[in-house]
């Protein structure tokens, strides 16, 4: 289990923003007391529902240039 520090360093991202995705409702968690926790299992889903995936950009096959419409 891991405390929000060690969440906070693994995932690049300050304690406060942690803390925002606990009270968002956004990461899982587990509190012990006062205390928060996060499993492996938990900090893998938030990482799935958190995944992009890559955009494709669709290239003109036409070589010839785009001519703009000219308003007179």
């Amino acid at each position: 289990m891991l405390k929000v520090s060690d969440l906070a360093k693994r995932l690049n991202l300050s304690e406060s923003k942690i803390y925002q995705l606990v009270e968002e409702g956004k990461l899982a968690h587990h509190r012990f007391g006062g205390a928060i926790r996060f499993s492996e299992e938990q900090i893998a889903a938030y990482l799935d529902e958190t995944r992009q995936e890559p955009v494709t950009v669709q290239r003109r096959t036409d070589p010839r240039p785009r001519l703009k419409h000219i308003q007179l």
